[in-house]
């Protein structure tokens, strides 16, 4: 009936009727019907109240969902990509390289410059490089490929003085195109690499801060020679 309050209504089943339960909505053991400080922090660390697929003992933003945008995914909390690190983040479009070949183009070095500046003077910030191939060859051939790939970009920034443990490398083969493998222009699209911010950190510059730049030596000699991947089959390469 209206106004009448059921006094055997138990909504979260811990045996103390809601007319008596402090914490209606929470099991608990307590006479109060209440968890205990011991249960409450077990209760806490596995939910996610902002439902964004953190659980709240990884979650800094409890409260707020994670802005899920290749820059600090995983701390949990809503953000914006620092415009200095923009050219950073996505598809580096200038990062190309020889058919069937891990070996860079020129035009790739000047857009490496830029991304090793840029972790020169932000110490703190870690990034994934992710390779890509076109579908010309076996699926087994083209991850061995982007991997190749992703850590040719890896190891020419290393080479500038970069930190190895800052940059992780992961191949995808041919499973992510932007673009048509049925055609050359499409193809020379999908030979590429992304840039992704594992954990990127600005911190706040002083009038002290120095930016670190490197000394680039020519393209020349950044540059080896290409080197063709070996291949059973000639189908098995990229065109």
């Amino acid at each position: 009936l209206p106004g009448v309050v059921d006094l055997e209504e138990d909504t979260d089943q811990d045996g103390v009727a809601d007319a008596y339960d402090n914490c209606p909505n929470i099991k608990g053991t307590q006479s109060d019907g209440c968890p205990s400080a011991t249960e409450t922090n077990e209760v806490s660390e596995n939910i996610d109240l902002d439902n964004d697929g953190i659980p709240n003992a990884l979650d800094k933003c409890p409260y707020e969902a994670e802005t899920f945008n290749n820059y600090n995914d995983f701390d949990g909390c809503p953000d914006e990509i620092p415009e200095v690190l923009k050219n950073l983040i996505g598809i580096q479009t200038a990062i190309q390289f020889e058919t069937n070949t891990a070996d860079l183009k020129p035009e790739a070095i000047p857009e490496l410059e830029e991304i090793t500046n840029l972790l020169l003077e932000y110490p703190t910030t870690q990034i994934i490089v992710e390779g890509h191939t076109d579908k010309k060859g076996t699926a087994q051939y083209n991850l061995l490929l982007s991997n190749q790939r992703a850590e040719a970009v890896r190891n020419w920034i290393i080479a500038q003085g970069v930190g190895k443990s800052r940059i992780l490398t992961k191949g995808y083969g041919f499973r992510q195109p932007i673009a048509s493998n049925e055609t050359e222009d499409g193809r020379a699209q999908n030979r590429r690499v992304e840039i992704n911010c594992h954990q990127c950190e600005i911190p706040e510059v002083s009038s002290s801060t120095s930016t670190k730049t490197i000394n680039t030596p020519s393209i020349e000699e950044q540059l080896t020679s290409p080197k063709p991947i070996p291949s059973q089959n000639p189908e098995e390469v990229e065109e």
